[in-house]
């Protein structure tokens, strides 16, 4: 990194590569008891929710979603998964699975 650069720290934050979690994802569009509950909400069985720099840039089924970004691989998507899978365990009789 070029430290006499104020902007070059920017610039790497700026170009971080995308991030995909691949697995079911539920997401809410409105207020159920203010709206027909089947319409408040979105249920991707096999979805993705693709990152960059913070933020949530798309969400939807993987298989529509994965062709619009061909920079994410399916090996960095399921790397996500697995990570995800093992931090996110239920604990078993009072210990967290591995």
């Amino acid at each position: 990194m070029d430290h006499t650069n104020p902007h070059t720290s920017l610039n790497a934050i700026l170009d971080e590569p995308l991030k995909g979690i691949r697995g079911t994802i539920l997401t809410f569009k409105s207020d159920p008891f203010l709206n027909d509950a089947s319409q408040c909400y979105d249920l991707f069985s096999d979805g993705l929710i693709v990152i960059q720099n913070g933020k949530i840039l798309q969400v939807g089924n993987y298989r529509d979603v994965a062709q619009l970004y061909p920079a994410l691989t399916d090996k960095s998507s399921e790397t996500q998964k697995q990570t995800l899978r093992r931090c996110c365990r239920a604990p078993q009789k009072g210990k967290w699975s591995e």
